[in-house]
């Protein structure tokens, strides 16, 4: 083998002809259960295929990283770092494995100056990766999406409980919002921002209690307007 070989192409060399085959139906399976929103059966099929999966085949990574980004969907962080303890030696090094790596490492941390960026940084990737067929990188990079918008709601509802005042560029680290979006989605939930200072006064809210079906909507619609600048400039 040439030894200017990338790490993704020396373990798509070790790929068999049968492994390379099932990567549509597991992919099509993965993706049903995503579209139904059904996350939790996502990741049964997965951690069911994880355990007959080839450690040197990049099977084991198409795997691995649904797996994590739906653990990641339902706030299931110990459960996500031990899927990732689990990825191979053979298959940790290729890109897609470390940008999942570093997603989880800035949400592990609540580095949430990072996770927004290294969400898009994750999708872009997939679907720049020509190891990946079309339909698998749209999934993961729809798994991305659903992470960051379910991630964002989720720090909405905390913000909301821990800060009686906060400044709206913290705020916007936090939601990963540029300000005037930010103060859309925030003048729906009737908060108080004065413009002078640069506060934000939260409504407080109850524990348990999600933003309102309007605010939910505004939050995943300004993240993808967001990145869509962001892409842009």
């Amino acid at each position: 083998m040439d030894n200017n070989s990338s790490p993704q192409q020396t373990v798509l060399a070790r790929e068999s002809p049968q492994v390379v085959s099932e990567l549509p139906t597991l992919g099509g399976i993965i993706a049903a259960l995503q579209a139904k929103g059904d996350y939790y059966g996502l990741i049964q099929a997965a951690e069911r295929a994880d355990l007959v999966a080839h450690d040197d085949h990049l099977t084991r990574l198409l795997i691995a990283v649904p797996l994590v980004l739906s653990y990641l969907i339902v706030n299931d962080l110990p459960s996500a770092k031990f899927a990732l303890l689990r990825i191979p030696d053979a298959v940790a090094s290729v890109p897609l494995a470390q940008a999942t790596l570093k997603l989880f490492a800035s949400v592990w941390e609540r580095r949430y100056e990072n996770i927004f960026s290294r969400g898009e940084a994750l999708s872009n990737l997939a679907r720049r990766a020509d190891h990946l067929q079309e339909d698998l990188a749209e999934l993961i990079a729809g798994l991305v999406g659903t992470f960051i918008e379910s991630f964002r709601q989720r720090t909405f509802v905390l913000v909301s409980k821990a800060y009686t005042t906060i400044p709206l560029s913290l705020a916007q680290v936090y939601l990963g919002l540029q300000s005037d979006h930010l103060l859309r989605v925030t003048s729906s939930e009737g908060w108080h921002f004065d413009a002078p200072s640069q506060i934000l006064t939260p409504v407080r809210i109850a524990r348990g209690t999600e933003p309102s079906p309007a605010s939910s909507t505004l939050l995943m619609f300004e993240g993808v307007t967001d990145n869509v600048a962001r892409l842009e400039t």
